[in-house]
C-alpha cells in the first residue's frame, strides 16, 4: 500500500476523531460566526475575479445578486482561509453546505444548470471538481460531498466559465482523479469553491452555512472514531500524515525531468545554520561557530 507515491511506506491507522471547520450565520452558534462579508467572497471558477457578498438583515444570510457578477455565467462561493492549507486530515470526510436561490419571476425559458458542485484548486495548479447535478429545490438545499478521489474529476486548465446553454458536461468533466493527485491537492489547498449558480434565470443566491469535516487526534476519545485516516511511516527528511512536508533541517527541491515530485533534501548551510526554509531552501540565522 502506498502513501503518496514516493516509495512504499508503512501505513498505520490512528485514533483520530471527526471535528469540523464551520461557518454559520446563526449569532447564537458557538462555532465560527459569519456575521459580515469579511470571510466569504463570490468568484469565478478560477478564483481570479471576486465580488464581496452582502449580508441580508432580514434573513441574516450572505447573498449575491446575479447582476453583481458581470461577465461571469457560472460563479461560486469562495471559502475563507481556514478551509485552505493542509487538509490531508479531511481525506474521506465530508464537505457540506446549504444554499438557497431565487429565479426571476414570470414565464421564462430558463433551465436548471449542470455544473460542478464544488471545486478544489491546489497550490500545485491542479483544479478538480465533484458533482454536476441539476436541482429543482430552491430553498435550503444541502449538499454533502465526500472528499474521495473516486468522486472527483479534472477540470480542463483552459476552461474559465461554463455557459449552460452551450457547454456540455464533456467540456468540463475531464479524466478521473487518482489518489496520488487527490492527496497532492489536499496537501496544500489554495481555494475551495462552493457552487452558487443553479439556474440560468437565477436572480439571487444565498449561503446559509458550510462545514468541512477533518480528523484530529483526540486523547479524550470524544467524537466519532475514524478508521481510514492514513498515517505513513516516512523516510528520513519527510513528515506529515502522507509525508507531504519536509522535516526540520530539510528543504523541498524541484525535481529534474526524470522525477514526478519535488524531493526533500538536507539543508545545504555548511554548518552555518541549524536549518533552512523548507520551501525556498534559504538558510536561517547563522550560528556563531567561534
Amino acid at each position: 500500500m502506498t502513501c503518496r507515491t514516493y516509495n512504499e511506506y508503512n501505513i498505520r491507522y490512528l485514533g483520530w476523531y471527526t471535528t469540523s471547520v464551520s461557518s454559520h450565520n446563526n449569532p447564537g452558534d458557538r462555532e465560527l460566526q459569519i456575521d459580515s462579508t469579511e470571510f466569504w467572497l463570490v468568484s469565478d471558477m478560477n478564483a481570479n475575479s471576486t465580488v464581496m457578498p452582502s449580508l441580508d438583515t432580514d434573513t441574516n444570510l450572505m447573498s449575491i445578486g446575479n447582476n453583481e457578477i458581470p461577465d461571469t455565467e457560472t460563479y461560486y462561493w469562495l471559502a475563507p482561509q481556514q478551509y485552505t492549507g493542509n487538509r490531508i486530515g479531511s481525506y474521506s470526510l465530508n464537505l457540506e453546505f446549504s444554499v438557497s436561490w431565487i429565479v426571476m419571476r414570470g414565464d421564462t425559458s430558463g433551465i436548471p444548470t449542470q455544473v460542478p458542485d464544488i471545486i478544489l484548486i491546489g497550490s500545485n495548479g491542479l483544479r478538480i471538481g465533484s458533482g454536476n447535478s441539476q436541482y429543482d429545490s430552491r430553498d435550503n438545499l444541502t449538499l454533502s460531498l465526500p472528499l474521495l478521489e473516486s468522486h472527483f474529476y479534472h477540470i480542463p486548465p483552459g476552461l474559465n466559465d461554463i455557459i449552460a446553454e452551450f457547454t456540455s458536461e464533456e467540456m468540463y468533466m475531464g479524466g478521473a482523479v487518482t489518489k496520488e493527485q487527490f492527496l497532492s491537492v489536499l496537501t496544500d489547498v489554495k481555494h475551495v469553491l462552493l457552487r452558487a449558480k443553479y439556474h440560468t434565470d437565477q436572480a439571487e443566491t444565498s449561503l446559509s452555512w458550510a462545514r468541512l469535516e477533518t480528523g484530529s487526534e483526540d486523547p479524550s476519545g470524544q467524537g466519532e472514531l475514524l478508521d481510514n485516516i492514513e498515517q505513513c511511516t516516512c523516510p528520513l527528511g519527510y513528515r506529515g500524515l502522507s509525508c507531504e512536508s519536509c522535516d526540520f533541517g530539510y528543504a523541498r527541491v524541484l525535481p529534474d525531468n526524470e522525477h514526478r515530485h519535488a524531493v526533500c533534501t538536507l539543508c545545504d548551510c555548511n554548518k552555518h545554520a541549524a536549518t533552512c526554509d523548507p520551501m525556498s531552501g534559504q538558510c536561517s540565522v547563522s550560528i556563531n561557530n567561534s
